[in-house]
């Protein structure tokens, strides 16, 4: 304190604190008058350094650090209650139509930032490691952009992916013909292809059946000639399509490179590929550019993007504008990315569980708060003054705090309360999920929303099940086969989402060893015919309270 009031003394006017701040221009005025009328204010560590080392880092406040302390307990509060619930209703529907291993990322990404940035002005700027918020500056932009990416990626892959299934099972094909030319020209490279008119052929390299369907315009209309049904276009008495028109031969999805692609792009793994891979990437810049640094300071004996050496571990840092060059040029390739993301998620259709709505607007906070956060950056009395009362970058961290509430924390509130509806309200019984499935117009609808909910898979297995009960007893070994390999595979591209599918495909390959060809039961299906229907139950309840004709027809 001693240099710092011979220094006021010197400038000292009438009575009338006055500091000459040329030396310590990031500093404003009232800032340093503030540190002599009422020291109080100020961290005293700040107060007993030397004026010069101010040149780099302004005296902090105890208002800086209460609010930061604020903003800390708040998230850690919201970080705690969301990892406990995506924990604990990881099954739930509304947590798996946004991914559990994302929701993961996305709490453990803001922490990264929210917890040292925050720490760093409730210890003091002056005294926090300066290899913290280096490397924190360096891997800010993938923290702050990577989980939205992913997230609108993933909305787009989830309507893709769906819509895709659903016209594989009804047999439309869900491109145009170059696509489906794609598929033919594939199964000749790969030498499937050896008949037009065999239906059912097996890889055995891949151990995989290949599956062929005939396209059709809606599965429910009335058989006139159940003689007519063929192995390569399976009807039930209810589902069928009397005008079809053959279509060109289709490969299975498994051998699809567009469907892989989809498939990838909605998986966890693309989440610890890109995530671990961003990381390493950040962390080596981090490491050059450090290195860069000290080679400047030991040939010109300036910092030239932070006031201290990159690795310094025994005091604090301030900042040069530098710094932000280097930040800037990597949040430019990450807006990119995500400018790109955001127009791929437009295009999908909205989703039952307002995933897309939800990336929608945090995409709007998002750009907001980094704007005003750059702004203000910008205006020297925010920088000067105001950021050491309320730091600006506390902006950064509300952004974060309101993606994990509004991201993470709300569905886990979603999913609870989805159970207390179910609770309180009779599920539709089974009698009920079966007279709207054999509705034309109620199972368009069903079917609609389930491929929004990304939930189709148990209402396309039950259609392909009555399939496979109005075939002719010669008929069914083969489309059997197609269920067993479709649906009940683990790993497979429509999977049933329920427990014990491996017990469950053992044991219907075993009742089809233990009967001849010709004398397939029809019933051979029905544990998973009743598993469907208990799936679909869910989504009849979600779809009853937003859709009136569904309503009414369950009333009945």
């Amino acid at each position: 304190m001693a240099e710092l009031l011979v220094l006021a003394d010197n400038n000292n006017n009438n009575n009338t604190l006055v500091i000459n701040t040329t030396a310590i221009p990031n500093c404003h005025p009232l800032l340093l008058n503030l540190t002599l009328t009422n020291p109080s204010l100020f961290r005293s560590h700040d107060l007993l350094r030397s004026v010069s080392d101010w040149t780099s880092m302004c005296p902090d406040t105890y208002i800086s650090m209460a609010l930061s302390l604020f903003v800390l307990l708040g998230y850690l509060l919201t970080f705690l209650l969301a990892l406990i619930g995506i924990i604990y209703k990881r099954t739930s529907q509304n947590i798996v139509a946004r991914n559990f291993i994302l929701l993961l990322f996305t709490l453990f990404a803001e922490c990264l930032f929210v917890l040292p940035i925050t720490l760093r002005i409730i210890v003091g700027k002056s005294i926090y490691p300066c290899v913290i918020p280096s490397l924190i500056f360096f891997i800010l932009p993938p923290i702050i952009a990577l989980p939205t990416i992913l997230r609108l990626l993933r909305v787009y892959g989830m309507y893709r992916l769906n819509l895709k299934k659903a016209n594989f099972v009804a047999g439309r094909g869900s491109s145009a013909s170059d696509e489906r030319s794609m598929h033919i020209l594939q199964g000749l490279e790969d030498g499937a292809v050896s008949h037009p008119h065999k239906e059912v052929q097996k890889d055995d390299e891949n151990n995989q059946i290949v599956l062929e369907m005939k396209e059709h315009d809606h599965v429910h209309q009335e058989i006139k000639d159940p003689e007519s049904i063929k192995t390569n276009h399976p009807q039930t008495s209810n589902h069928v399509n009397k005008d079809s028109e053959p279509q060109l031969k289709r490969l299975s999805l498994l051998t699809s490179p567009h469907f892989k692609l989809l498939q990838l792009l909605t998986s966890d793994k693309i989440i610890f590929v890109l995530s671990i891979a961003a990381l390493l990437i950040h962390i080596s810049l981090w490491a050059i550019f450090g290195g860069i640094q000290e080679g400047i300071h030991n040939s010109s004996g300036n910092w030239f993007f932070l006031a201290t050496s990159f690795f310094e571990v025994n005091k604090g840092c301030g900042i040069k504008p530098n710094i932000f060059i280097v930040i800037g040029v990597e949040g430019g390739f990450y807006i990119v990315i995500e400018i790109i993301s955001l127009i791929l998620c437009i295009r999908a259709d909205r989703d039952t569980w307002n995933v897309k709505i939800e990336s929608l607007v945090f995409i709007g906070v998002q750009a907001t708060s980094v704007i005003a956060y750059i702004v203000l950056g910008f205006i020297p009395v925010i920088t000067t003054l105001v950021d050491y009362f309320a730091p600006f970058v506390l902006i950064c961290a509300l952004m974060l705090w309101f993606e994990c509430t509004y991201c993470v924390l709300l569905p886990v509130c979603y999913a609870i309360l989805e159970d207390w509806k179910k609770a309180s309200k009779n599920a539709a019984s089974e009698n009920t999920v079966l007279k709207l499935l054999k509705n034309k117009k109620a199972y368009e609808m069903v079917k609609d929303f389930a491929r929004r909910s990304y939930c189709l898979e148990p209402v396309l297995a039950w259609e392909d099940i009555q399939r496979f009960k109005s075939l002719k007893k010669e008929k069914r070994q083969e489309f059997a086969l197609k269920i067993i390999e479709r649906y009940l595979k683990v790993g497979a591209v429509m999977e049933l989402n329920t427990s014990g599918i491996d017990n469950i495909r053992n044991s219907i390959l075993e009742a089809m060893n233990a009967q001849s060809d010709h004398e397939i039961s029809v019933n051979l299906f029905d544990k998973v015919e009743t598993e469907c229907m208990l799936n679909m139950t869910d989504v009849l309840v979600r779809l009853r309270e937003k859709n009136e004709y569904i309503h009414s027809l369950m009333k009945e």
